[in-house]
């Protein structure tokens, strides 16, 4: 764990504040033309100005189904799938104890229109977004909420939900509103970079990140396909809500106080939907932990450096559990142990992934469960579609 001192401001950068380098002495390497530019791009939020997440909370539906359940179902349902008898044991090495879903099994299996799906998608958004909302807020009132960043990748609405919630919750009408649509599960870790963005022009501010994903609504009855099997093998519905403070507002809590977006050229089709009359069938490449493994560490990498860290000075590794592949990639990519992950494969087993909400839910772990120590850092991570990586990092 890396010391920071409690009593630097502004006068230090994020990286100085590290160092203990005065934020106007260029480093070794640089003259001071650069110096000036590193200084100009850096925000000084990271002790005294950087936002902070003072509350967050998740909401599940209520039927919660077992992943031998899952697996009876796939086996009579993809049936005529070549080789399921091999292939179904993707279920069994899944990684994955539990999930929740809105409906019951049987909804899913049963001939439905694309239209169908979004209105009950809506309706029972509306319903678990509002549940998370009051858990987040606690005793603070919905008045107190500045901006709502709503995220989804698998429901499809105009107004967006968070224009329902309005009418249901009570939200002021002069609320920002930025729906969030297509980051897939990157979309949560990308919300904390705009809340963050947003508490930094506005010191003063609130912003309520609400990370809505139902991904048993874009269940394709139809698809029995490998990639298909895999999907339900894993994917499940929850809700994630965070309240982002600015600095003049909050008092305690982690400090996002640094985040990045890349994206990787030529990887359009590594994961995403295909728009079809029956709903979003599902891209999925076969070597999407390839990617992960191979793109994710050289850019954390760039990103730790920016920030004068390493990953040895991070304490909690908050990544997306995408599935039992993925978290290999990570440990084979980032050289972690499986106990760095621990809160990861938890937040998996119990719930499966649940895209853009899965990654604050495991953050949601780990404040809880880890009990992190002043000072201690944790990185957040996820990738998705297009395909890109976005990263933030957390001071406790």
């Amino acid at each position: 764990m890396i010391s920071i001192p409690r009593l630097l401001t502004c006068a230090l950068s994020p990286a100085a504040a590290i160092r203990g380098q005065p934020i106007g002495v260029p480093t070794e390497s640089e003259d001071s033309d650069r110096a000036c530019d590193r200084i100009l791009g850096m925000s000084c939020a990271f002790v005294s100005d950087a936002p902070r997440i003072v509350s967050i909370a998740t909401a599940v539906p209520s039927f919660r189904v077992s992943q031998a359940q899952v697996k009876e179902i796939c086996q009579t349902h993809f049936q005529n799938l070549p080789g399921i008898d091999r292939l179904i044991e993707v279920l069994d090495h899944s990684e994955v104890k539990f999930r929740h879903f809105c409906f019951p099994p049987d909804y899913y299996l049963a001939p439905r229109s694309f239209q169908q799906f979004n209105q009950d998608f809506l309706q029972q958004g509306v319903a678990l977004a509002t549940e998370a909302l009051q858990r987040v807020l606690g005793r603070d009132s919905v008045a107190s909420i500045d901006q709502v960043i709503y995220v989804t990748t698998t429901g499809l609405m105009t107004p967006s939900l968070e224009a329902h919630l309005f009418n249901y919750a009570g939200l002021r009408p002069d609320v920002r509103r930025s729906p969030l649509f297509g980051i897939g599960c990157a979309g949560g870790v990308n919300a904390l970079a705009h809340a963050r963005d947003f508490a930094l022009c506005y010191p003063d501010s609130r912003t309520l990140i609400l990370a809505v994903e139902l991904c048993g609504q874009t269940f394709q009855k139809a698809d029995t396909s490998v990639k298909n099997l895999i999907a339900a093998s894993l994917f499940g519905d929850g809700v994630a809500a965070v309240l982002v403070d600015g600095a003049k507002r909050a008092f305690s809590g982690p400090r996002i106080f640094s985040a990045r977006s890349e994206l990787i050229r030529g990887s359009l089709d590594v994961m995403g939907w295909d728009v079809t009359d029956k709903g979003l069938e599902l891209i999925l490449s076969p070597r999407v932990h390839c990617y992960v493994r191979d793109h994710l560490p050289g850019i954390v990498n760039r990103f730790l450096d920016e920030n004068a860290l390493a990953l040895s000075d991070i304490d909690y590794c908050i990544f997306h559990p995408g599935g039992p592949r993925i978290l290999r990639a990570y440990q084979e990519g980032f050289g972690v142990s499986p106990e760095a992950l621990r809160f990861s494969r938890h937040t998996l087993r119990c719930y499966g992934n649940i895209s853009s909400a899965s990654a604050l839910f495991v953050l949601k772990d780990v404040i809880e469960r880890g009990r992190p120590a002043e000072g201690e850092i944790g990185l957040i991570a996820a990738m998705g579609p297009g395909f890109a990586a976005e990263l933030a990092l957390a001071e406790f």
